[in-house]
Protein backbone atom coordinates (compact mmCIF):
# COMPACT_ATOMS: atom_id res chain seq x y z
CA UNK A 1 0.00 0.00 0.00
CA UNK A 2 1.25 3.50 -1.32
CA UNK A 3 0.19 6.41 1.51
CA UNK A 4 0.09 10.04 0.38
CA UNK A 5 -0.89 13.02 2.32
CA UNK A 6 -3.68 15.45 0.34
CA UNK A 7 -3.20 19.31 2.00
CA UNK A 8 -4.73 22.39 1.00
CA UNK A 9 -2.97 25.82 0.99
CA UNK A 10 -6.05 26.82 2.65
CA UNK A 11 -9.74 25.17 3.72
CA UNK A 12 -11.50 26.01 0.49
CA UNK A 13 -9.12 24.56 -1.80
CA UNK A 14 -10.82 22.09 -2.46
CA UNK A 15 -8.78 18.63 -0.91
CA UNK A 16 -11.97 16.40 -1.14
CA UNK A 17 -12.90 17.08 -4.71
CA UNK A 18 -9.34 16.71 -5.75
CA UNK A 19 -9.05 13.73 -3.72
CA UNK A 20 -12.26 12.35 -5.07
CA UNK A 21 -10.77 13.14 -8.74
CA UNK A 22 -7.54 11.34 -8.13
CA UNK A 23 -9.41 8.41 -6.93
CA UNK A 24 -11.33 7.81 -9.49
CA UNK A 25 -8.86 8.34 -11.95
CA UNK A 26 -6.66 5.49 -10.67
CA UNK A 27 -9.73 3.15 -10.50
CA UNK A 28 -10.55 3.76 -14.07
CA UNK A 29 -6.70 2.68 -14.25
CA UNK A 30 -7.09 -0.84 -12.64
CA UNK A 31 -6.00 0.73 -9.16
CA UNK A 32 -8.00 -0.52 -5.85
CA UNK A 33 -7.93 2.96 -4.02
CA UNK A 34 -9.52 4.69 -0.80
CA UNK A 35 -8.79 7.47 1.41
CA UNK A 36 -8.82 8.74 4.80
CA UNK A 37 -10.08 12.10 6.07
CA UNK A 38 -9.02 11.40 9.79
CA UNK A 39 -10.54 14.95 11.29
CA UNK A 40 -13.57 16.26 9.60
CA UNK A 41 -15.43 19.17 10.87
CA UNK A 42 -19.72 20.23 10.33
CA UNK A 43 -22.39 17.64 9.69
CA UNK A 44 -25.09 17.82 7.34
CA UNK A 45 -27.78 14.79 8.22
CA UNK A 46 -26.04 12.09 9.97
CA UNK A 47 -22.54 12.27 8.12
CA UNK A 48 -19.76 14.95 7.13
CA UNK A 49 -20.48 15.59 3.59
CA UNK A 50 -16.37 14.61 2.75
CA UNK A 51 -16.52 11.83 4.42
CA UNK A 52 -19.46 10.62 2.42
CA UNK A 53 -18.20 12.06 -1.05
CA UNK A 54 -14.67 9.41 0.28
CA UNK A 55 -16.53 6.39 0.85
CA UNK A 56 -18.84 6.77 -2.70
CA UNK A 57 -15.63 7.09 -4.46
CA UNK A 58 -13.56 4.04 -3.21
CA UNK A 59 -12.99 1.37 -5.19
CA UNK A 60 -15.29 -1.26 -2.28
CA UNK A 61 -17.72 0.17 0.28
CA UNK A 62 -16.25 1.44 3.49
CA UNK A 63 -17.98 2.70 6.66
CA UNK A 64 -17.57 6.04 8.26
CA UNK A 65 -15.21 5.00 10.74
CA UNK A 66 -12.84 3.28 8.24
CA UNK A 67 -12.37 6.50 6.91
CA UNK A 68 -13.14 9.06 9.68
CA UNK A 69 -11.28 8.99 13.07
CA UNK A 70 -13.28 11.92 14.36
CA UNK A 71 -16.34 14.63 13.18
CA UNK A 72 -17.25 17.60 14.84
CA UNK A 73 -20.54 19.15 14.78
CA UNK A 74 -19.52 22.91 13.96
CA UNK A 75 -17.97 23.86 11.07
CA UNK A 76 -15.43 25.37 13.15
CA UNK A 77 -11.55 24.93 13.89
CA UNK A 78 -10.63 21.20 15.06
CA UNK A 79 -9.17 22.47 17.92
CA UNK A 80 -11.78 24.98 19.32
CA UNK A 81 -14.20 22.05 18.54
CA UNK A 82 -12.35 19.52 20.55
CA UNK A 83 -12.20 21.85 23.43
CA UNK A 84 -15.93 22.23 23.57
CA UNK A 85 -16.59 18.37 22.61
CA UNK A 86 -13.70 17.86 25.82
CA UNK A 87 -12.14 15.43 23.06
CA UNK A 88 -7.93 14.92 22.93
CA UNK A 89 -6.91 15.89 19.58
CA UNK A 90 -3.31 14.88 19.14
CA UNK A 91 -1.07 14.20 16.35
CA UNK A 92 -0.45 10.48 17.76
CA UNK A 93 -4.06 9.67 17.93
CA UNK A 94 -4.53 10.66 14.37
CA UNK A 95 -1.18 8.96 13.33
CA UNK A 96 -2.30 5.81 15.20
CA UNK A 97 -5.57 5.41 13.39
CA UNK A 98 -3.68 6.06 9.59
CA UNK A 99 -0.87 2.99 10.92
CA UNK A 100 -3.63 0.74 11.92
CA UNK A 101 -5.81 1.01 8.79
CA UNK A 102 -5.35 -2.01 7.44
CA UNK A 103 -7.56 -1.50 3.99
CA UNK A 104 -6.49 -3.74 0.83
CA UNK A 105 -5.78 -1.01 -1.82
CA UNK A 106 -2.71 -0.10 -3.59
CA UNK A 107 -3.32 3.75 -2.93
CA UNK A 108 -4.55 5.20 0.02
CA UNK A 109 -5.00 9.15 0.62
CA UNK A 110 -5.29 11.16 3.53
CA UNK A 111 -6.70 14.61 3.28
CA UNK A 112 -5.82 16.90 5.70
CA UNK A 113 -8.22 19.41 7.22
CA UNK A 114 -7.83 23.40 6.41
CA UNK A 115 -4.06 24.15 5.78
CA UNK A 116 -0.83 23.02 7.17
CA UNK A 117 -0.88 25.49 10.12
CA UNK A 118 -4.27 24.70 11.51
CA UNK A 119 -3.82 23.66 15.32
CA UNK A 120 -5.18 20.07 16.31
CA UNK A 121 -4.86 21.43 20.11
CA UNK A 122 -2.85 24.22 22.09
CA UNK A 123 0.43 23.09 21.05
CA UNK A 124 0.39 21.26 17.87
CA UNK A 125 -0.99 22.31 14.22
CA UNK A 126 -1.14 19.86 11.40
CA UNK A 127 2.14 20.29 10.50
CA UNK A 128 3.35 18.14 13.67
CA UNK A 129 1.05 15.35 12.20
CA UNK A 130 2.78 14.92 9.19
CA UNK A 131 6.01 15.08 10.73
CA UNK A 132 5.22 11.78 13.06
CA UNK A 133 3.04 10.41 9.65
CA UNK A 134 6.17 11.15 7.07
CA UNK A 135 4.76 9.66 3.86
CA UNK A 136 5.19 11.80 0.48
CA UNK A 137 2.87 14.71 0.68
CA UNK A 138 0.40 16.51 -2.84
CA UNK A 139 -0.43 19.90 -1.85
CA UNK A 140 -3.85 20.80 -3.43
CA UNK A 141 -3.52 24.92 -4.96
CA UNK A 142 -6.93 26.40 -5.20
CA UNK A 143 -6.66 28.48 -7.89
CA UNK A 144 -8.07 31.71 -7.07
CA UNK A 145 -6.48 35.18 -5.89
CA UNK A 146 -4.52 34.83 -3.40
CA UNK A 147 -3.37 31.25 -4.34
CA UNK A 148 0.22 32.61 -5.39
CA UNK A 149 1.12 33.56 -1.07
CA UNK A 150 -0.58 30.67 0.08
CA UNK A 151 0.80 27.69 -2.18
CA UNK A 152 4.20 29.33 -1.80
CA UNK A 153 3.82 30.30 1.86
CA UNK A 154 2.70 26.40 2.48
CA UNK A 155 5.67 25.41 0.30
CA UNK A 156 8.21 26.93 2.17
CA UNK A 157 7.21 25.81 5.86
CA UNK A 158 7.06 22.24 4.63
CA UNK A 159 10.69 22.83 3.03
CA UNK A 160 11.53 24.47 6.95
CA UNK A 161 10.24 20.96 8.57
CA UNK A 162 12.01 18.72 5.63
CA UNK A 163 8.58 17.22 4.98
CA UNK A 164 8.48 15.71 1.78
CA UNK A 165 6.35 17.30 -0.96
CA UNK A 166 6.09 15.32 -3.81
CA UNK A 167 3.96 17.69 -6.30
CA UNK A 168 1.07 19.36 -6.35
CA UNK A 169 -2.38 19.73 -8.43
CA UNK A 170 -3.88 23.09 -9.58
CA UNK A 171 -7.58 22.69 -8.75
CA UNK A 172 -9.26 25.80 -10.66
CA UNK A 173 -11.74 26.66 -7.57
CA UNK A 174 -12.90 30.03 -9.02
CA UNK A 175 -14.32 29.86 -12.67
CA UNK A 176 -13.67 33.97 -12.91
CA UNK A 177 -9.93 33.76 -11.96
CA UNK A 178 -8.20 36.32 -13.87
CA UNK A 179 -4.76 35.45 -15.74
CA UNK A 180 -5.18 31.60 -14.77
CA UNK A 181 -2.31 30.76 -17.38
CA UNK A 182 -0.05 33.44 -16.11
CA UNK A 183 -0.80 32.46 -11.91
CA UNK A 184 0.04 28.43 -13.34
CA UNK A 185 2.76 29.30 -14.79
CA UNK A 186 4.30 31.13 -11.89
CA UNK A 187 3.70 28.52 -9.83
CA UNK A 188 5.28 26.06 -12.14
CA UNK A 189 8.31 27.97 -12.05
CA UNK A 190 8.56 28.62 -8.07
CA UNK A 191 7.28 25.90 -6.31
CA UNK A 192 10.14 23.57 -6.84
CA UNK A 193 8.28 20.44 -7.10
CA UNK A 194 6.25 19.40 -10.33
CA UNK A 195 3.07 19.93 -11.19
CA UNK A 196 1.26 16.68 -11.46
CA UNK A 197 -2.24 17.71 -12.65
CA UNK A 198 -4.87 20.55 -13.64
CA UNK A 199 -8.34 20.21 -12.66
CA UNK A 200 -10.29 23.25 -14.57
CA UNK A 201 -13.85 24.00 -12.78
CA UNK A 202 -15.85 21.68 -12.87
CA UNK A 203 -14.23 19.46 -15.22
CA UNK A 204 -12.16 15.90 -14.87
CA UNK A 205 -8.83 15.94 -13.97
CA UNK A 206 -6.01 16.41 -16.57
CA UNK A 207 -2.57 14.81 -15.32
CA UNK A 208 0.77 15.57 -16.53
CA UNK A 209 4.26 13.04 -17.15
CA UNK A 210 4.94 13.65 -13.67
CA UNK A 211 1.65 12.45 -12.33
CA UNK A 212 2.53 9.17 -14.50
CA UNK A 213 5.93 8.67 -12.58
CA UNK A 214 4.72 9.68 -9.12
CA UNK A 215 1.69 6.99 -9.28
CA UNK A 216 3.73 4.19 -11.37
CA UNK A 217 3.82 1.68 -8.55
CA UNK A 218 1.71 -1.51 -9.00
Amino acid sequence: MHKFHIIGTDTSSGKTHTTVQLMQYLIQSQHKVAALKPIASGINGLVNEDVAQLSAAASYLLTQQQINLITFTPPIAPHIAAEMENYSLNAQSINVFIEESSLDVDYLFIEGVGGVMVPLNQNETYLDLLQVSPYPIILVVGMKLGCLNHALLTAAILKQRKLKLIGWIANQVDPQMEYYPQNLEYLKQKLKVPLLAEIPYQQTIQTTESFTEVFSCN
